[in-house]
């Protein structure tokens, strides 16, 4: 997360709410994805015993689409505290999980365990997310 914050340091307004082409998200939208999905997929890593098919559901489709739409013009400062906020709620659920919920198998695009989930699905994309910051930036 620290990658991501740190890529929204001295940003401008046209780097932040303009999409890098047609069909792509800005900065600020995809910034709202992260906070959006770092907390969906920890509660669905924790929660692998009671619900072990971790799709999104289509609830959680439009939930995304909400989130994304409703944050695209926020502050850079409302912007950063929201990715703060929602990282320290994912590391409250990571806390409170214990070992063996790690290893917990489930269901997402293939069979992984919710230590799979965090690596790939959670920390990998907003690496992938700050990648693209970087990169709309004139980075990378």
């Amino acid at each position: 997360m620290h990658g991501l914050i740190g890529e929204l340091q001295g940003i401008g307004d046209a780097e932040l709410y303009t999409p890098p082409a047609e069909g792509e998200w800005s900065v600020a939208q995809a910034c709202a994805h992260v906070v959006e999905m770092e907390v969906l997929w920890m509660s669905k890593a924790a929660n692998l015993a009671e619900q072990p098919d971790i799709a999104r559901t289509e609830e959680e489709v439009e939930r995304r689409l909400v989130e994304i739409d409703g944050h695209a013009r926020d502050a850079l400062d409302t912007i950063v505290q929201r990715l703060r906020d929602g990282n320290e709620q994912a590391l409250g659920i990571l806390r409170g999980m214990r070992p063996a919920d790690l290893e917990r198998p489930g269901t997402l695009r293939g069979s992984q365990t919710g230590r799979q989930v965090i690596e790939r699905v959670v920390i990998e994309h907003i690496e992938e997310h700050a990648a693209q910051v970087a990169e709309a930036r004139g980075g990378e």
